[in-house]
């Protein structure tokens, strides 16, 4: 859970003042070498009067520093140095590297890096300007694969691009690629990226979204051609009701123990600057390989489809984060409650000023061909009140009973004379498509088609794209970026359950399985997605256990859930049943899990089984990571299956 962990920082040890300067003085980074040298690079500025007023940057002078230790810490020695940025890792050949800036004839500066290596007693630099990385000298940070010299950097590029940059050296960063757009989305005002390796070689990329306070972690499987999306992390949301105020800094991201990472976020609200600190969140690595979420019984079908752009079930046993596996567009739960679903959780809204809040994202803005879809349990089907909003671009909603969708200033309304039952969960979509000069939005109720109508008024041909063309430029300001200060508001983002202002629409009754898809669905997807349920029972089996050793398993089982264990050999006959946490196994077994349910909306859910002590062959995580090996391996001691 998001803790501030300012205090249990400043408890571990007595502090140490590395550098004390008159003017401002900031640390910039720290590494260690092999030879025990911890070495940190700091940035002064001076103001020279002479040169103007201190609010002109021409009178102030950059200085940078290095001081270096070689006692764990306890002193500190400055030493003369050509460093213009900071220490980012120590290579497998030995030297530490540093990120920095040059002059280039062309640009002002560009980035450039620096490898430090002591001869003879003298530390010696070696800079490397590198114009492949792109025109922008901004922030950037690197890291080594398990490939020894191939290296990978994130970077800023925010008056080119809306997504960060990356690219690949193969000789210890000498030389680069061309840099290129990743799959990963910067948001209205990026933070800097840190970058750091897991101990089994995946790669974690942390980064924020500044002035909505908003920071996560993403892994790559593939040394960082691509970035796993679907498994983004939320390390830190801000404070509820802050989203307009609250600012991400520096994040960073760190192994505390085996399994565990602990990421870190400086935050402060500008509009009150004593409100800051460092917040930090323990990341489980389970949540990386595609068992974050365990083992439960599986739906028939799925409404998620190659062209979803976002997901929200809330089947979360708790916490007021509703996840998006598809975008990872995570909504911020406020006032509604978590109550059995239709499929698993769902939540109940009060009508008056609950709602989920999702922050605005590339993935939710929709061509113009798109469904939305709900399942919807409401006593009130005649009031309005509204699904889903992200005014003026849409709005999926109930008037009268009625299904309606509003696309800036059109209103498309069911006029079939069908109206939403009350008291019992039923499924709802629109499809809307738009070609030449007409428009139309297509209604399902219960999986059914009940009307197709174009609008009632407004500009027929123009409204939607001048929808479209305004929530854009509500974000990024008609910039490629969004101006340095400006600020999130809630009609920038998408709402669950009420208006996207946050002050009409309130829903009355159970939201379940929203999902937005950049395509229009046709009557038998929409047919398919209604008519899905969940499984009453199902089982999962390990490999092949070769030798005897003891059991252990993690499960949540809510009530009319249960999950059994028992052994069998591979010929399928049962050696042990309700096997329990420390029974002896055994040997040459298969592990088999049975889940089962007796209640709507509830299932059980295996985190996570382990054998320790046993010779267990298994295959490599993550099953799906893209280029994985499928060759299996043999391991003694505990086996996470």
């Amino acid at each position: 859970k998001q803790a501030n962990i300012t205090s249990w920082y400043y408890s571990t040890s007595n502090r140490t003042v590395v550098k004390k300067d008159k003017y401002t003085c900031g640390a910039y980074g720290c590494a260690q070498t092999p030879d025990g040298t911890i070495w940190v690079s700091s940035r002064n500025q001076y103001y020279d009067p002479s040169k103007g007023a201190a609010n002109d940057h021409r009178a102030w002078k950059l200085d940078w520093a290095v001081v270096v230790s070689r006692d764990d810490g306890l002193t500190w020695k400055r030493i003369p140095g050509q460093a213009h940025g900071w220490p980012a890792l120590v290579m497998s050949n030995g030297q530490l590297l540093w990120i920095g800036e040059a002059s280039h004839p062309d640009w002002d500066r560009i980035r450039a890096t620096y490898t430090t290596e002591w001869r003879n007693g003298k530390l010696e630099w070696t800079q490397r300007p590198h114009p492949e990385l792109g025109p922008t000298c901004d922030e950037s940070h690197i890291v080594e694969t398990d490939t020894p010299g191939t290296l990978v950097t994130m970077m800023r590029q925010q008056q080119h691009s809306q997504y960060y940059a990356t690219s690949h050296s193969h000789d210890y960063g000498k030389t680069w690629e061309p840099w290129r757009e990743s799959n990963v989305f910067m948001g209205p005002i990026p933070t800097r990226p840190m970058l750091r390796k897991a101990d089994d070689g995946t790669l974690l990329f942390c980064y924020g979204q500044r002035w909505i306070g908003r920071t996560f972690v993403v892994p790559s499987h593939d040394g960082g051609r691509t970035w796993d999306i679907a498994h983004r992390q939320v390390n830190l949301h801000s404070p509820k009701g802050h989203h307009k105020i609250w600012d991400s800094h520096y994040t960073d991201v760190a192994k505390a123990e085996a399994g565990k990472y602990l990421a870190v976020d400086y935050i402060a609200s500008p509009a009150k600057r004593s409100q800051k600190g460092l917040y930090g969140t323990f990341i489980d690595a389970r949540f990386f390989r595609d068992a974050y979420a365990g083992v439960a019984l599986q739906r028939f079908g799925s409404c998620v489809t190659p062209t979803t752009r976002g997901y929200w079930s809330f089947d979360e046993f708790d916490g007021d984060i509703a996840n998006d596996p598809v975008a990872a567009n995570f909504g911020e739960i406020s006032g509604a409650k978590r109550v059995p679903g239709k499929f698993g959780g769902a939540l109940k809204f009060d009508g008056k000023k609950s709602h989920v809040l999702i922050y605005d994202d590339a993935t939710l803005r929709v061509p113009v061909y798109f469904t939305l879809e709900a399942w919807i349990y409401t006593d009130a089907p005649n009031r309005d009140q509204t699904i889903l909003s992200k005014a003026p671009k849409y709005t999926f909603a109930l008037s009268g009973g009625k299904l309606t969708l509003r696309i800036g200033d059109m209103i498309m309304v069911d006029d079939s004379g069908k109206k939403v039952p009350k008291g019992k969960w039923t499924h709802v979509s629109v499809t809307f498509g738009m070609r030449d000069i007409y428009s139309r939005a297509t209604f399902y109720l219960a999986g059914k088609e009940t009307a197709w109508v174009s609008p009632m008024y407004g500009p027929r041909p123009a409204s939607f794209p001048d929808a479209m063309v305004f929530s854009d430029t509500a974000i990024v300001g008609g910039e490629t970026y969004q101006e340095f200060g400006s600020k999130i508001k809630s009609t920038d983002c998408l709402a669950i359950g009420m208006d996207n202002n946050l002050k009409t629409g309130g829903f009355r009754g159970l939201i379940d399985e929203v999902a937005i898809h950049a395509q229009a669905h046709t009557a038998p997807m929409i047919a398919a997605s209604a008519a899905r349920s969940m499984a009453k029972r199902g089982s999962i089996t390990s490999l092949p256990i070769d030798t005897a050793g003891t059991f252990n398993a993690s499960v949540t089982c809510p009530d009319g859930t249960s999950i059994r264990f028992s052994a069998m050999d591979e010929a399928g006959n049962t050696l042990k049943r309700n096997l329990k946490p420390g029974d002896e196994l055994p040997p040459r077994c298969v592990l088999r899990a049975e889940l089962s349910s007796r209640r709507q909306g509830a299932t059980p859910v295996l985190h996570e089984w382990s054998v320790a002590g046993a010779d267990v062959i298994e295959r490599p995580w993550p099953t799906n990571a893209p280029g994985e090996s499928r060759s299996k391996r043999k391991g003694r001691g505990k086996v996470v299956l």
